[in-house]
């Protein structure tokens, strides 16, 4: 279950980093958790090259103005550092990186690859 599915929380898109996790109820107290404890890796190496390009970072910038940059939201902040590999988000980009992009016509398809993941 996940958060979208549960009428008590509130909706939120379906590519958020929170939608990918499923939802858990507590038993004791009603509380709702997300099961964060799983690890999401996929990398170019293991997606074909149709669904991703290369994007070299031309200034000093966060993932989630990259993420608005590239596909005009930034709840997708979580998926350039999963394709990239990238474990520390709070650190801004530098320039000259070249990153991993997925394709904006492929995101629904990638994000639901790492659920099934999961």
């Amino acid at each position: 279950m996940y958060q979208n599915d549960i009428p008590d929380l509130e909706s939120i898109g379906s590519n958020r980093f929170e939608n990918i996790f499923s939802v858990e109820k507590t038993d004791t107290n009603g509380y709702y958790f997300y099961n964060i404890l799983k690890t999401v890796r996929i990398t170019s190496n293991n997606l074909d090259e149709k669904y991703y390009f290369k994007y070299n970072v031309s200034k000093i910038i966060p993932y989630t103005a990259l993420s608005y940059e590239l596909y005009g939201t930034m709840d997708l902040w979580w998926l350039i550092c999963v394709i990239n590999n990238i474990d520390n988000p709070i650190e801004f980009v530098e320039p000259g990186t070249t990153l991993n992009i997925i394709k904006k016509q492929h995101v629904s398809t990638v994000v639901s690859a790492i659920k099934n993941q999961l």
